[in-house]
């Protein structure tokens, strides 16, 4: 009889961007430990056993089409409507909302406050919660912006509001 074991006893995975060449970089580590052992009846002898430790790192480049601002409002009102159960009327004063923020460009950032993105989260990390791609995937800004807006406001609409009365959401 023939046994091999693998197993992977650690890995870790960094994405990070950088603005100045509008790169992503992705750095992963991977701790793998590998055994092979012969099984002859009953005895088992360890032929082989070893720990690699392998990291790479990558620089990602979108090399897909980005996404436009169309593709960007059917997603929000997918989300409006099928999972918040929100009005129309509501997905129409988010999509006027982030039109004044940001015109829903998931680049947009605003150097005086740090705001950053189609919600213009500030901090911009805040965003993370939604995911690592937060400052540059605009359908993760969009899930972080909707709950933001479900959980300060209530709804679009109400976030429109304010921001109509104060300059701001």
């Amino acid at each position: 009889d023939f046994h091999a074991s693998y197993a992977i006893a650690s890995e870790t995975a960094e994405c990070t961007y950088d603005a100045a060449t509008d790169r992503l970089v992705y750095t992963s580590k991977s701790v793998h430990e590998i055994s092979i052992d012969i099984k002859n009846g009953e005895t088992t002898e360890d032929v082989k056993k070893e720990t690699v430790t392998e990291t790479k790192q990558k620089t990602l480049t979108n090399t897909q089409k980005p996404a436009t601002k169309n593709e960007y409002q059917a997603y929000a009102y997918d989300k409006v409507i099928n999972l918040y159960l929100w009005s129309e009327e509501d997905y129409n004063a988010l999509v006027k909302l982030w039109d004044r923020e940001s015109e829903w460009n998931p680049h947009a950032h605003n150097k005086n406050s740090g705001a950053h993105g189609i919600p213009q989260s500030l901090p911009a990390n805040k965003m993370a919660s939604e995911g690592e791609d937060y400052y540059t995937n605009g359908y993760t800004q969009i899930n972080w912006g909707l709950k933001y807006i479900k959980e300060r406001y209530g709804s679009p609409l109400a976030a429109w509001m304010h921001s109509e009365r104060k300059g701001w959401y």
